[in-house]
């Protein structure tokens, strides 16, 4: 991927959040910006974070993310993806022990798996599931929009297990 299909890819992440809060999201917040020389996208629920909606950076909780940099882009030509689980035993309100909510997360995501693309679960208690998707400046706003969208479908399985945590 050419430097200049790497800047077509960082200049959609707006786009696609702003695509992203036109449509119904069902409590998820998306958040778009840079984090560690990488351009992201993160959707989140306020319930499943004690961090501010505002920032991008999180210290605890759950969230999706999809992100890509340049030399990720242009030497793979791939975005990543992955739900995230962050300090969930200090997650205000609830009694969780991460590495059972992973197992659990993705006993209930294995019928799922197969709609997400390169998806593995074969991660810590901290990765509940990490996939990519090749990228194409044509496609790309498409492709991590579908990627939102399924996510919305898992993030009531979210909730769930939350709600089966709360103190």
């Amino acid at each position: 991927m050419a430097a200049t299909d790497s800047q077509q890819i960082q200049a959609l992440f707006p786009k696609i959040k702003s695509r992203f809060d036109q449509r119904p999201s069902d409590g998820l917040i998306c958040k778009q910006g840079l984090y560690n020389d990488c351009c992201v996208l993160k959707l989140q629920k306020a319930a499943w974070t004690n961090d501010r909606m505002d920032q991008l950076r999180n210290e605890t909780g759950i969230f999706f993310s999809i992100w890509t940099n340049a030399k990720a882009a242009a030497g793979k030509n791939r975005a990543n993806y992955n739900i995230h689980a962050l300090k969930l035993r200090q997650l205000a309100g609830y009694s969780i022990t991460s590495r059972d909510f992973a197992n659990e997360f993705r006993e209930n995501f294995s019928s799922l798996c197969a709609a997400w693309p390169n998806v593995s679960v074969d991660y810590g208690p901290l990765t509940l599931m990490q996939g990519w998707i090749e990228v194409d400046v044509n496609r790309f706003e498409k492709d991590a929009l579908a990627l939102m969208e399924r996510f919305q479908s898992v993030s009531p399985l979210i909730d769930r297990l939350l709600a089966l945590r709360r103190k």
